[in-house]
């Protein structure tokens, strides 16, 4: 038996947030943000295959946007490194950059929609698997991708297939001053969270890089990538829109692609956030969504690139005590500033440098510890895991994940799930003297949960002294384990307690002992 701990809030302290009481935490959380995405935003547009602008007109849309109609709290809107493969993939497919930003616009509308419709809800279809392959086969596109830039090997193609199979290509056509950026940019980003001195801990790893590297380039004089020219070219760096292709099927793959994806990635990150924030408060996915959408649809009109709510700023957001969307505003505001006085130092920026900051991101992403978290959960949710990536990097990041699905839809099939009950889970509700008994039997899986028992679980709700009895259980996933754990803590921020009991002989199929700790 298990019982969810009821976590303390401050219902007052989430309502009354003003400016006036938060304004110098969030200043310097916006602050600190703004250094980050400076030099991110620069490598994911150049690298998308899109002007460096385009990454800096869409954290600038995305803070001002979404400071004031975001559904979430605390998440930071803009481009997202998990969004290069895509992004390069759409180029790749339309032939050039306006074509793609048109498919951006029109995905910007789906997005919306998708909000607007309450979609959003739809993001617990997906099991843990699929969604961890995704980020995982996008951290190894990126990695792959930016090993080319990094060495100062030429590499044009945008199949990731002709990418790997070019990769022996690399060490005979090695430029080793480049790769001498590349090195010591990556040792700072390595050492410097080691560090404990105050003094450098202030500034961020990606500045200390980003200058470092910009003096390595000066003192061995390597001819001038030309990388930006942000100021003086601005007009001319903007890519507008083109239509052409409308009636293709490969234009609307493009948009369908784009709109999955990008909602599902947000959907996810904006979830995360909300477990990371101080105040518990929930977020509107819904709302969030249609922001994203219509951000998106903004951005495009200038050149930008798809907005997204993005983990790894929003999470810089939170350390320094972001606690409102003002810093997502203030640190759009600071890049503006950025940009415009510190344009001569950005043209200087060594291609190399950005490609290793993504590299990092890419590994982390795609770390061996992801691997073995999904191995140690089996082969029902390791071989969709491998499947979603080996179908995204052989063929498209949209039939990947379908591929994905499929396998686990597979497997299942062999285990001898009924299809019939793949989406309606079985259960008995009892009502006793004291609380209501919902008896749960049978096999829980990612579908039945989402499609049944959730439902289920949050129409009684309601009822006071709600408890959960898994004793017929007979196979838990990991995925339904890990979505029914985040409910559960969903009810205790808003003070409900319901127990669930009798999981113990399921923590082989399912529970991990830290998952049981945690619940």
């Amino acid at each position: 038996m298990f019982f969810l701990n009821k976590m303390k809030t401050d219902n007052n302290a989430k309502q009354d947030l003003r400016f006036r009481d938060i304004w110098k935490t969030d200043l310097l959380s916006g602050f600190g943000v703004s250094l980050i995405a400076l030099p991110l935003c620069l490598a994911i547009a150049t690298v998308s295959g899109f002007p460096p602008i385009s990454g800096i007109i869409t954290v600038i849309i995305g803070g001002v946007f979404a400071s004031h109609f975001s559904g979430s709290h605390i998440t930071v809107s803009g481009p997202a490194s998990g969004l290069i493969v895509i992004n390069l993939h759409i180029v790749s497919v339309l032939g050039d950059v306006e074509q793609a930003i048109a498919a951006i616009a029109l995905a910007g509308v789906l997005i919306f929609l998708l909000g607007f419709f309450k979609v959003g809800k739809l993001s617990d279809f997906f099991s843990s698997s699929v969604v961890k392959g995704m980020l995982a086969w996008i951290g190894i596109i990126i990695i792959i991708k930016q090993l080319f830039p990094a060495l100062g090997v030429n590499m044009k193609s945008a199949s990731i297939l002709d990418s790997v199979l070019s990769i022996p290509n690399i060490f005979p056509n090695i430029n080793f001053s480049i790769a001498i950026i590349s090195g010591i940019s990556l040792l700072i980003l390595i050492i410097h969270p080691i560090l404990k001195v105050k003094i450098i801990k202030i500034i961020p790893a990606p500045l200390w890089m980003l200058f470092t590297a910009i003096l390595i380039e000066n003192m061995i004089k390597l001819p001038p990538e030309a990388l930006m020219k942000i100021l003086n070219n601005l007009i001319e760096s903007i890519q507008f829109t083109n239509f052409s292709k409308i009636n293709s099927y490969l234009f609307w793959m493009a948009i369908i692609s784009i709109a999955v994806i990008t909602s599902l990635e947000s959907l996810l990150s904006t979830s995360s956030m909300d477990s990371l924030d101080p105040l518990k408060r929930k977020s509107d996915l819904h709302k969030d969504l249609s922001a994203i959408g219509t951000g998106s649809n903004m951005a495009f009109a200038i050149g930008g690139l798809p907005l997204i709510s993005e983990i790894v700023r929003s999470s810089a957001k939170i350390s320094p005590g972001g606690k409102t969307q003002w810093s997502n505003f203030l640190h759009a505001g600071f890049l503006v500033v950025c940009v415009v006085l510190g344009s001569f130092l950005i043209a200087q920026i060594p291609i190399a440098a950005l490609a290793v900051m993504l590299i990092m991101v890419g590994f982390k992403l795609a770390s061996p510890k992801q691997f073995m978290s999904i191995y140690k959960m089996g082969y029902i949710e390791f071989i969709p895991f491998i499947a979603k990536i080996i179908g995204v990097l052989l063929i498209d990041p949209l039939i990947g994940i379908v591929i994905g699905i499929l396998v686990e839809f597979m497997i299942h099939s062999l285990k001898g799930f009924p299809i019939s009950k793949r989406f309606a889970a079985r259960y008995t509700i009892s009502k006793h003297v004291d609380h209501i008994k919902l008896n749960v039997n049978g096999a829980i899986i990612f579908s039945n949960y989402y499609m049944s028992l959730k439902k289920q679980i949050l129409f009684l709700s309601n009822e006071n002294n709600l408890v959960i009895d898994f004793t017929k259980v007979t196979y838990l996933s990991s995925s339904a384990s890990t979505k029914i754990t985040n409910l559960m803590n969903n009810f205790s921020i808003k003070g409900q307690e319901i127990k669930i009991i009798n999981t113990n002989h399921l923590i082989k199929h399912a529970f991990c002992k830290k998952e049981m700790d945690t619940v």
